[in-house]
C-alpha cells in the first residue's frame, strides 16, 4: 500500500551523474515536512538498466503539522538540556531549527510519528554539535546525537579515497 502514492509524497533532492551510472535521491515528505530517514534511492546504468535501488518510506496519515511548541520555545530546551558552559544555537546554513516528522520507535517493528523540531546546539567552540528533536506538540525531547566524531591520530597518513559514486 505504501508504494501506491509515493511520488506525492515526495521530493526529488538529488541527481548524480558518474563513472558510467546515474543516481536520483528522493526524499520522503508529509505535507511538506522532510521525513527523517524516509527516502528512495536508484542507481542506473548508462543504458537505463536498474544498478541498485533502495527504499525507506514510513506509512504516516492523520499527522498535525503544525506546531503547539513555538521555535524559540523548543531552541531553549534544547539548550537547557545540555550541561556544557558554552553552548548555543547553531548559526551554520544547513543546521538551521526546523520542523521534520520523527518516526520515533515504539518496538522493534513499530514507531510512532511525531512533529519535531530539529535544533542543532553547539557547545565548546564545535566541540559538540548536538543534533536535537524536540517534539512540536508537547516539547519533549525525544532523540539527541554528537555529530563530532573523535579520533586519537599521532603521525602522518597517505591514503587513496573513493568518494561515493552515487
Amino acid at each position: 500500500p505504501i508504494l501506491e502514492r509515493p511520488m506525492g509524497r515526495m521530493r526529488l533532492e538529488t541527481v548524480a551523474e558518474g563513472m558510467g551510472k546515474f543516481a536520483v535521491h528522493y526524499q520522503q515528505t508529509y505535507h511538506g515536512v522532510d521525513v527523517i530517514g524516509g527516502g528512495a534511492q536508484a542507481t542506473f546504468m548508462q543504458s537505463g538498466r536498474v544498478f541498485a535501488m533502495g527504499v525507506d518510506l514510513y506509512p504516516i496519515d492523520d499527522l498535525e503539522v503544525a506546531p503547539l511548541l513555538s521555535r524559540s520555545r523548543a531552541e531553549a530546551i534544547a539548550i537547557e538540556a545540555l550541561s556544557h558552559a558554552a553552548r548555543s544555537i547553531s548559526r551554520e546554513p544547513d543546521e538551521d531549527t526546523k520542523l521534520f516528522v520523527l518516526p520515533y520507535p515504539t518496538a522493534v517493528d513499530r514507531f510512532d510519528p511525531r512533529l519535531v523540531w530539529r535544533v542543532v546546539v553547539v557547545t565548546d567552540g564545535r566541540t559538540g554539535v548536538f543534533h536535537t528533536h524536540v517534539d512540536a506538540m508537547t516539547g519533549e525531547l525525544l532523540w539527541r546525537f554528537n555529530d563530532v566524531h573523535y579520533a586519537d591520530f599521532f603521525g602522518t597518513l597517505d591514503a587513496d579515497i573513493q568518494h561515493s559514486t552515487y
